[in-house]
């Protein structure tokens, strides 16, 4: 009762509004008396000074909430889940502990679920976090085979215009660039035709689908409009008539001499390999030893350059001159 008493006697001498209060109340506790220096014992001998362990959590997670691995979440996801313990969740200030950690509030308040499954089990928080694959989950062979089959020239080819460039958000200010590509018929058609091609592996449609590269997208309106390039449309038409006069001077059954669909196809015979995408300059100018035109096997018939040697016939470009207005005689471009 004198306790009270007192207590009650000092808020009736403290003054009404609650900041003037506060402000009595923390100027008492700054003297340098026996009972404030007591009071100031008394109220922070259990609680000493947090800061530097939360600066400290504070560095660790900002340098590890933003990267995209396994190891960087997984570590992010075990400080959540050792400041989410009954006396944090009965606090009730979720809002606070995640803005002086810098977390979002969401993230913060999963690491409830990670400690539930952490306390429950022997195993340790590491292997919690990390991503669990399941027992029919597809091989990365696999999937390595669908993303290759989207890139096939008859599902996919790339756009004339070199402005198109599709990107993906790979890191904090990093990022990845590659050319776009346009498909050349439905998504569905390009599931069924892989389904048939290779109908040993058991793999959905939406699965199918998330194994499509980045850059591979449906074709847009602008995309129709290509470009009619003399040298490309020459180079195709000298490709499939060359194909079409080794189909008949070629023998059942003789692969040695194999009969390519693509130019792509013909190309990789004469360029090394550099199945990591980057391909050196001196394959492209033909300086390079181990490949060239020359390793390219061709038949008898194909390397006859004699008078009684079958012909071969392509289309190409002339320019033609034409009549026009007023007498003026101008220059147009024609295939014969």
């Amino acid at each position: 009762m004198e306790k009270s008493r007192s207590i009650y006697k000092l808020r009736k001498s403290l003054p009404q509004t609650p900041k003037r209060r506060s402000a009595v109340l923390q100027a008492y506790l700054e003297y340098k008396s026996p009972t404030a220096k007591t009071v100031r014992q008394n109220m922070f001998h259990e609680t000493p000074n947090l800061k530097p362990v939360i600066d400290d959590l504070k560095s660790v997670i900002n340098s590890l909430k933003m990267k995209r691995s396994n190891d960087a979440r997984a570590a992010v996801n075990v400080i959540c889940a050792s400041v989410n313990g009954n006396s944090v969740q009965n606090s009730k200030s979720q809002k606070k502990k995640a803005r002086i950690l810098g977390l979002p509030i969401r993230r913060l308040s999963g690491g409830k679920a990670i400690r539930t499954r952490f306390l429950s089990s022997a195993k340790s928080s590491w292997t919690h976090t990390d991503k669990k694959t399941r027992s029919d989950s597809l091989s990365e062979q696999d999937k390595k085979l669908a993303y290759n089959f989207w890139l096939l020239p008859d599902n996919s080819r790339p756009t004339c215009n070199k402005r198109d460039v599709k990107r993906v958000h790979i890191g904090p200010k990093c990022y990845s660039s590659h050319m776009v590509s346009v498909l050349e018929k439905l998504q569905t058609d390009v599931y069924l035709e892989f389904k048939k091609a290779h109908s040993e592996i058991k793999m959905c449609q939406r699965t199918f689908e998330r194994c499509k590269p980045f850059y591979v997208q449906p074709v847009r309106p602008r995309d129709r409009h290509t470009c009619l390039c003399r040298y490309h449309v020459e180079a195709k038409s000298v490709f499939k008539s060359c194909m079409n006069f080794r189909k008949r001077i070629s023998e059942n059954g003789q692969n040695e001499f194999p009969v390519y669909d693509h130019i792509d196809d013909l190309i990789k015979e004469t360029i090394c390999d550099h199945s990591d995408g980057n391909v050196h300059m001196d394959c492209l100018n033909r300086n390079c030893i181990s490949c060239g035109v020359e390793f390219l096997k061709l038949q008898p018939e194909e390397n006859d350059i004699s008078d009684d040697a079958p012909k071969v016939q392509w289309n190409k470009y002339e320019y033609v001159e034409i009549n026009g207005k007023k007498g003026k005689t101008n220059q147009e471009i024609d295939i014969c």
